[in-house]
């Protein structure tokens, strides 16, 4: 029988996280989160200085103590998972290439890591092939709980179509099956799915909500980002597209529940993340978003097609929410956005690399539109702070971007959708939104008018210009969406023309706003009302000449982003 020194002695890792030292557990010594603690969801707590509360006394036991309470949540929250399953998902991680560790010299001293707190696999192979592979138990089942298999139905068939409604891959090119690979083969991301899936489920169900368990996944997320900054972006290829696509689906989340107070930090580190990987391809940044593609791949090859690799459907579809909250985010902040230099090249002409139509439902001349006016406005600003504004200057400039935006407007309803001329016996029909998207960009054409018209006259809400479309505007909303929910996709047109609204037409905002369901998935249209009520009240006030868009969208005293 093993006395306890010899237990520990035999069964506790000196190389180890803190937290399987802490619990006195054998720890796989993986980094930057060892199987342990991912199998537990539970908190690695790696780092080359021992933390304050390893201190052999009252921290350490209250530590301890926290710890089996964050154990017992997470079983309560997800279901217990048997000992069967549990190693089985922790053998099949092995399988995963891990980064080499440096052998430590001490316990207390790993050297080469830093402090934090990570709970993040990094997925930095770059065998083509190993995108392929499918994480599953030895018993051939998917290593899920009775519990996470209805929250991961839940989250792909039901979740995903209402955060993105216009997003619908074809089944030929995988479809959303890049979604179930990521959950099966990164902790971090089946954690944080599964939280977001369980609110959803919740609100679907009538009932109030658990806790949001996001808001530690962006810090580990963060961390994980610093390891492979440190390491190199180029040798983590997929493991940094797969962090990418993590901090933008914690932002999407947050934002849909009306949570605004991180959306700067989310986005400014994806942005850098996306340079970063784009800068791996050494050559212009439009080949450069294609070479990398290319290196993400290839996918699996099913009846002699082509599938997409998940990296590579992942890396797609992110950088198109990338570029779209990158254009919006300029509108608030007045700057030229971030990745303007790329816009051309990633979402210009027919053939651009990114479709936003088929991620968000507007097609790419609106959002190219509405960057060339915030360029235009962060022009007339530095000119008149200068005191050399020209208005004659500022008047051509914008006439070219309003006949831009014009002829697209009036050839939009001509243009044609290709469908997929491939006999599937309907096999490949799904439900969807029709034209909806053609309304959608109607709606985001008109705000575009109305957003240069603000830059080039100031805040003229009774010109007959913007009273037109204005009222264009409230009567797409109003007859031409199929489905009210389709108003957080038109979310920031819906801001801008109701800031210009009439008293008369208040109403009509208000009651859109009325029909849908309290701000817990709608969190950013419950909040563009609020934005334009401020601004009704404020409507005798309000100096014509200095009053922008920004200030209007700044109203409620914080920085918000209408995605």
């Amino acid at each position: 029988m093993d006395t306890d020194a010899n237990y520990i002695a035999r069964h506790r890792s000196f190389n180890g996280c803190w937290t399987c030292r802490l619990r006195r557990k054998r720890c796989d010594e993986r980094h930057p989160v060892c199987d342990t603690c991912a199998t537990l969801l539970i908190t690695c707590h790696y780092g080359q200085e021992k933390p304050d509360w390893m201190d052999g006394s009252e921290k350490q036991r209250a530590m301890a103590e926290q710890v089996k309470i964050e154990i017992k949540e997470k079983a309560k929250t997800y279901g217990r998972r048997g000992e069967r399953e549990r190693a089985a998902l922790v053998g099949s991680a092995a399988n995963e290439p891990t980064p080499p560790r440096t052998p430590t010299t001490d316990q207390g001293s790993i050297p080469g890591e830093r402090s934090g707190s990570v709970q993040i696999t990094i997925e930095g192979h770059e065998s083509p092939r190993g995108c392929d592979r499918v994480r599953t138990s030895t018993g051939g089942n998917i290593a899920f709980s009775a519990s996470e298999t209805v929250l991961v139905s839940f989250y792909l068939d039901h979740v995903v179509p209402f955060l993105f409604p216009f997003y619908r891959p074809s089944p030929l090119e995988g479809g959303r099956s890049w979604i179930l690979d990521f959950l099966l083969n990164s902790p971090v991301k089946r954690k944080g799915t599964l939280s977001q899936a369980a609110y959803f489920f919740s609100l679907a169900n009538g009932e109030n909500p658990p806790p949001s368990c996001t808001g530690g996944d962006f810090p580990i997320l963060r961390r994980a980002l610093d390891v492979i900054v440190g390491e190199g972006v180029e040798k983590h290829l997929h493991g940094s597209v797969r962090i990418l696509t993590g901090i933008m689906q914690i932002m999407h989340y947050e934002i849909s529940r009306g949570g605004f107070d991180n959306w700067s930090a989310h986005l400014n580190a994806a942005l850098a993340l996306f340079r970063q990987i784009l800068d791996t391809a050494s050559s212009e940044y439009c080949s450069g978003f294609i070479t990398v593609f290319g290196r993400l791949g290839p996918g699996p090859q099913i009846s002699g097609i082509q599938v997409p690799s998940a990296e590579q459907a992942a890396f797609k579809f992110s950088t198109a929410g990338l570029l779209f909250a990158d254009i919006i985010a300029s509108t608030v902040q007045r700057e030229i956005p971030s990745l303007y230099k790329l816009y051309d090249s990633l979402l210009g002409g027919e053939t651009a690399p990114i479709k936003l139509e088929d991620v968000i439902g507007v097609q790419n001349w609106v959002l190219l539109g509405i960057a060339e006016i915030v360029s235009l406005n962060a022009w007339k600003q530095q000119r008149r702070t200068s005191g050399d504004l020209d208005m004659m200057e500022l008047v051509r400039r914008a006439t070219s971007i309003k006949e831009g935006l014009s002829y697209w407007l009036a050839n939009l309803t001509t243009i044609s959708v290709l469908k997929d001329s491939r006999a599937t016996s309907g096999l490949l029909d799904t439900p969807s939104h029709g034209d909806n998207w053609i309304s959608v960009t109607m709606i985001w054409g008109r705000a575009a008018l109305l957003y240069l018209s603000i830059v080039v006259n100031g805040w003229q809400p009774a010109s007959c210009e913007v009273r037109q479309n204005v009222q264009e505007i409230i009567k797409l909303l109003s007859h031409e969406l199929s489905s009210p929910s389709l108003l957080r996709t038109v979310v920031w047109p819906f801001c801008v023309a109701g800031c210009l609204a009439e008293p008369q037409q208040e109403f009509l905002f208000c009651s859109m706003v009325e029909k849908l369901p309290a701000a817990g998935v709608f969190g950013p249209v419950h909040k563009a009302h609020d934005i334009m009520a401020k601004v009704w009240r404020s409507r005798d006030t309000i100096d014509s000449v200095n009053w922008d868009l920004a200030l209007s969208l700044k109203t409620l005293d914080e920085s918000i982003l209408l995605i």
